[in-house]
C-alpha cells in the first residue's frame, strides 16, 4: 500500500513519492505585476486573468476576467430611490428593486418559523439571525464605550444613534438638509424632526 503524507502547507493528503513536486507547487507565489501574494500557483493563475482580460471598469478601473462579471459589477456603482420609504437600493438594478419592493406588500405571509419560539418571518436568513436572541452570546462590542450587542445591526444602530458614526454605505437621505443615514428608522426619526422645524 502507498503511503500518503499531509502537506504542512495546505494541510491535503498526497502520496510520499509526490511529495516535493507538490510542496513546489504549494508555495505561495507572487505575481509579476501587482506584487500581490497568492497561496498557490493555481491561485495565482485565477489572479492573472485580471491582468490580461479586456474588461475593465470605467468607474473604479478594477478589472474582470469577462464582460459579464464587469456588467454585473457596474451595476454595483449606481443605486435606485424607492418611492415608497425612500431607501437608495445599492446595485440599482430592477431585481434588486423588485425584491425591496415585496417587502411593502401587505398581504405577504411570513412562513418562516422560529424552532425555539415559534416566531414567524418572511425568510430564512431573518430566522436565523432572530436565532441569536435566544443565545448568551454577545459578540459585537462597541469600541466607543465597551457595551456589547448580541446582533451586528444593534451595534451599527447603536453606534449610528449613541455616538454619531455611521456603519456602511448611507442608504437613506433627508430631502430637508441632505443628511445620509444607513438605518431606516433613525433616518424616519431624523426626518420627522427635520419637517418640524
Amino acid at each position: 500500500m502507498k503511503e500518503r503524507v499531509q502537506c504542512l502547507r495546505c494541510n491535503s493528503f498526497i502520496y510520499q513519492k509526490n511529495y516535493e513536486t507538490h510542496t513546489k507547487k504549494c508555495l505561495p507565489k507572487k505575481c509579476s505585476k501587482c506584487d500581490k501574494v497568492l497561496k498557490n500557483r493555481g491561485a495565482l493563475r485565477t489572479h492573472m486573468k485580471t491582468h490580461t482580460a479586456g474588461a475593465q471598469c470605467p468607474i473604479c478601473n478594477k478589472t474582470f476576467s469577462n464582460s459579464r462579471s464587469l456588467e454585473f459589477h457596474i451595476a454595483s456603482h449606481s443605486t435606485a430611490t424607492c418611492e415608497i420609504c425612500g431607501m437608495l437600493i445599492k446595485g440599482g438594478s430592477t431585481s434588486n428593486l423588485k425584491a425591496h419592493m415585496k417587502t411593502h406588500q401587505t398581504n405577504r405571509e411570513r412562513t418562516k418559523s422560529c424552532d425555539i419560539c415559534g416566531k414567524l418571518f418572511f425568510r430564512d436568513t431573518h430566522v436565523r439571525k432572530h436565532k441569536l436572541t435566544h443565545s448568551a452570546e454577545r459578540p459585537f462590542a462597541c469600541d466607543k464605550c465597551e457595551l456589547t450587542f448580541k446582533l451586528d445591526y444593534s451595534l451599527k444602530r447603536h453606534l449610528e444613534e449613541s455616538h454619531g458614526i455611521a456603519q456602511g454605505k448611507p442608504d437613506f437621505k433627508c430631502d430637508v438638509c441632505g443628511k445620509t443615514f444607513s438605518i431606516r428608522n433613525i433616518f424616519k426619526r431624523h426626518e420627522e424632526r427635520c419637517l418640524k422645524r
